[in-house]
């Protein structure tokens, strides 16, 4: 008679496949809370992005829209239309008589002021 049997007991094989069975369902659980964190780590990230771009967008917006209005202020300075006018009329502004030299001054006079008034804004929000 053989006294060492090769072969596993139903008692065996039945525990196995359990321990086989608890195995396969920790590893699946294990894969779908991996997932499950992986999709709400991107969801976060992805909301975090989007309130900064938010952020961001409007400070551009408002940066554009001041110097819009900027820009239209300098449009509408009158050396500017002074300096078209004595320009089409050979130097000498055809509304006032003035001549370009007397306008360009006057440019670099409000522009100078115009620079030191936004350095200082720059210099207060800073």
């Amino acid at each position: 008679m053989n006294k060492f049997k090769f072969g596993m007991t139903f008692r065996w094989r039945t525990i196995t496949g359990l321990g086989l069975l608890i195995l396969a369902a920790l590893f699946l659980m294990g894969l779908a809370t991996y997932y499950q964190g992986k999709a709400l780590t991107i969801r976060k990230l992805l909301q975090a992005t989007q309130q900064e771009l938010e952020k961001d967008a409007f400070s551009i917006k408002s940066l554009i829209s001041s110097t819009v209005a900027d820009l239209n202020v300098a449009r509408d300075t009158p050396p500017v239309q002074g300096i078209i006018r004595a320009k089409d009329n050979a130097g000498l502004d055809s509304l006032t008589g003035d001549r370009l030299e007397y306008w360009y001054q006057r440019l670099e006079q409000i522009f100078s002021a115009f620079w030191s008034t936004i350095l200082s804004i720059i210099s207060c929000v800073i």
